[in-house]
């Protein structure tokens, strides 16, 4: 499959967004587009049970 050498940008603004969902739309995206982007304004994370079982640790806190 040959990619479409368009451009398109996904603006996602307050809402709740699923990581798993979220990475469905990352491949979808990458399997149509040469190039895209997706900005996250004031997202709110939600998990699905798949993504509340891995094992990857929370980012470091960060003191200010």
């Amino acid at each position: 499959m040959q990619l479409d050498s368009t451009f398109i940008s996904i603006a996602l603004l307050n809402k709740e967004v699923d990581c798993a969902r979220l990475a469905e739309l990352q491949d979808t995206l990458n399997k149509h587009f040469a190039y895209y982007e997706i900005l996250l304004i004031n997202p709110i994370f939600t998990h699905s049970s798949l993504a509340e079982n891995s094992i990857t640790p929370p980012p470091p806190y960060k003191a200010y």
